[in-house]
């Protein structure tokens, strides 16, 4: 059985924008907390939706597509609401 309290507290309750882009782009478990760790090391603003292959972080205010935004914010707007972690 999987202990909740301990995988909840891998995460990075500040970084939900980045794990909603990575809840849509299927990542894996450990890819996620990877992200989570690097963003929380590299300072990031809150709203960061991935790290790009030169390593520089893109935000969600960046974004063009609007169903994406949209389907990105319904994702985040869901953990708030369930009180789940990043």
């Amino acid at each position: 059985m999987v202990n909740v309290d301990k995988v909840n507290s891998i995460f990075n309750p500040t970084y939900k924008y980045l794990a909603a882009w990575d809840k849509m782009m299927h990542a894996g478990f450990h890819w996620r907390i990877r992200m989570q760790q690097e963003a929380a090391q590299d300072g990031v603003p809150a709203n960061v939706i991935f790290k790009d292959i030169d390593g520089v972080w893109h935000t969600f205010d960046e974004l063009d597509d609007d169903v994406m935004k949209a389907h990105i914010q319904a994702l985040v707007d869901e953990m708030i609401e369930k009180d789940l972690p990043a």
